[in-house]
Formats: C-alpha cells, structure tokens, sequence
C-alpha cells in the first residue's frame, strides 16, 4: 500500500507512479537527481547501484540533464553481475555503459566493475573488497543512497531468485550463484544483508507481463521468498515507476499518474 511503513523504527515512504513512455523515463531522471543532491549535500557524494535487464535503457532522459547533476560525484556499482568478460553481451557493465554511462561524465575511476577471469566465488569476494574500499572498512555493511531495481516476472530482482538459498544468505555483502535458474548460470549480486541497509530504492517495471508479479509484491499475501521483489525494503524511500499495464491488477495501492 502507498503511505508510510514502518521500517528499523523509522518511517519508509513508498509510492507508485503510474506513466506512459517519455514521462516515466522524465519522471525517473527527476526522482534520481533529487536523491542525487541530497546525497551529495548531505555527504558529498552518491553512492548508487544499477541493474541490467530493460532499466538502464530507462535512463535516457536522466542522461540528457547535464550540468544539472554533479557527475563528478557519482559512484556506481552494480545491484547484480554475470560473471562474463565486461565486453561480453551478457555482462550488466556493457548494458549500463551502452544505455547510460557512455553519456555522462563519471570519472572511470568512480565505476566499480567486476574483476574479470575469476570463478563466480572470487568474483565475489573481489567485489566484497571493492565495497569496502569505496565505503570505508567501518561501514558493514555498506549503505547504498540508491538501488536502482528491475523487475521480472517472476517477481525476481537482481540476482534474487524465487525460493533460491541465497535469499536467506546473509554472511557477507556479496553472494554467487552458479546455479541461476536464468541464463546465465553463474553471477554476483548483493546480498540482503547490503540491501537491507540501502536508504533508497527504485523499481521500474512496465508491460502487461508484470501486472502479477506486481500484485504479489504490493498486495498478495504469500511470503515474499516466493517473489523476491517484495523483500526490499528501504530506510527512507520506496519508489515504483511503472506503466498502466503493469499495475492493472492493483486494487488497494494507490497509484499516482503524474510525479510531482
């Protein structure tokens, strides 16, 4: 439901726009620069990972701000990997860089890849390392300002599959998979361990393919190991951008058509 959730004692907002084309991709270029400068306000810099899937080429409009955004202090990861070479078809960097970060001017050293030619385990561990690094060895886990969220329909998000034991994993930042139920079989992702951590997170999903998956996660009642999506939660905000197709079967969430 829309409004306000409990969340580790604080209040969580969670909303739902509901948009058509140009104006979902606008509406998410804007809500992204908005915590975009209250991050770097508040800490002079922003921390914030990427799926692949169709989100990254969502992010036209958001590349063609300019100025308007303070690239310079972006830091990118990524919500999820396949463990690929990085110009590989089915790497997550290639996707992000092709649709999004080959328009703006993020210093390279600020994009945090995967180390390529290693198992899925020391992939991994690797990029555990890499967290750290870049958050400070004090801060574990690692608290993301945002999680940028496809969806399947599944109900699966990142590498969080329905029913898999890696939902549960919550021993270190980064988990692997060698064992996808999608192609390919062997990936990284965050775990829930970072993810519960995260301060906010957006989620964007369209078509008519997605309208069950987005009932289950906003509205149904079987436990959320059976539609991953519906295990993120946030410290501060939720945010959905979506299509009319894809939130047809909702009943009790109230969905905006038009971003503020």
């Amino acid at each position: 439901p829309d409004g306000l959730s409990v969340f580790s004692g604080r209040e969580m907002s969670r909303s739902v726009y509901a948009l058509e084309g140009d104006a979902l991709d606008e509406a998410l270029a804007k809500h992204i620069a908005e915590i975009s400068a209250k991050s770097i306000a508040a800490n002079g810099r922003f921390m914030v990972a990427i799926s692949g899937g169709s989100l990254p080429k969502r992010l036209g409009a958001l590349a063609k701000m300019g100025d308007a955004i303070a690239w310079d202090k972006w830091h990118v990861f990524f919500t999820d990997e396949r463990v690929v070479p990085l110009a590989d078809e089915e790497s997550n960097y290639r996707l992000v860089k092709e649709e999004f970060l080959s328009k703006v001017p993020i210093p390279e050293k600020q994009i945090y890849t995967i180390q390529e030619g290693l198992p899925p385990m020391q992939t991994a561990a690797r990029y555990q390392v890499t967290l750290k690094k870049a958050f400070g060895a004090d801060q574990d886990p690692p608290s993301f300002d945002l999680v940028l969220f496809g969806m399947g329909e599944d109900g699966h998000t990142a590498s969080l599959f329905p029913d898999h034991g890696q939902l549960h994993y919550r021993t270190t930042n980064v988990f692997f998979l060698e064992d996808s139920p999608k192609p390919p079989e062997k990936r990284i992702s965050l775990s829930m361990k970072t993810l519960d951590a995260l301060k906010n997170a957006i989620f964007v999903a369209t078509g008519e393919a997605k309208a069950n998956a987005m009932w289950q996660v906003m509205e149904g009642e079987m436990e959320a190991i059976y539609w991953p999506a519906k295990m993120i939660q946030a410290k501060e905000s939720i945010t959905w951008f979506v299509d009319g197709a894809a939130c047809s079967s909702l009943e009790k969430t109230e969905v905006k058509k038009a971003y503020p």
